[in-house]
């Protein structure tokens, strides 16, 4: 989408007001969250008004990449053969950090890192020997990946904690916002889809 696309995609989220799916929502246009995210930084500058209507309504906070293990990312990768786009689609974390984080490995982890080049420069129908593999998985440990429901919990739960303490600080402004942004994260959670089990298959 070009960038007035963009911005007729963003006011229409804005008109649904707070029940809407974001994720959903970009999900049927065919664009990522982060993608979203990126576009919404922007508009901070270009278009503020508008942006101030959007995190009034949907507040977000980019992805933290702290406590994400990158060095396991890349032996994820290498052991999966996954390229940075789908690493990026699955940990929603922005291509960009972890094109930065993977280079910062190559300091670290020289051996890794060199790895992770040699699986990179394969051609079509290549894979690396079977004992590089082998080294490579003994070290891997597969990351912790939060569903959405856990992740609007932790926040929720920082929320409560925090309004005990303006409670017993009486301060009503400060309780009221607490209140607000519990009552935003519970209807977020009525609008996250329910994750369906299915079994595994081998």
């Amino acid at each position: 989408m070009d960038d007035i696309e963009w911005i007729v995609f963003i006011k229409s989220i804005v008109s649904k007001g707070k029940n809407v799916n974001v994720k959903q929502e970009c999900k049927e246009r065919h664009v990522g969250l982060n993608t979203l995210y990126r576009k919404l930084q922007k508009l901070e500058k270009t278009n503020n008004e508008l942006y101030q209507e959007f995190v009034s309504i949907h507040p977000y906070k980019p992805k933290d990449a702290q406590g994400v293990d990158f060095e396991q990312l890349m032996r994820e990768s290498i052991l999966s053969g996954m390229s940075q786009k789908e690493l990026e689609n699955k940990y929603e974390i922005p291509k960009r950090t972890i094109q930065r984080k993977f280079k910062e490995i190559k300091e670290k982890n020289s051996n890794l890192y060199s790895i992770y080049q040699r699986y990179t420069s394969l051609k079509k129908g290549e894979t690396l020997h079977y004992s590089i593999l082998e080294e490579v998985e003994k070290e891997y440990i597969p990351q912790q990946i939060k569903t959405e429901e856990q992740k609007l919990e932790d926040r929720r739960k920082k929320f409560v904690e925090s309004m005990k303490a303006a409670k017993e600080n009486k301060n009503r402004q400060l309780c009221k916002h607490y209140e607000e942004q519990i009552e935003r994260i519970e209807q977020q959670k009525r609008n996250v889809e329910p994750i369906k089990e299915q079994g595994r298959e081998d």
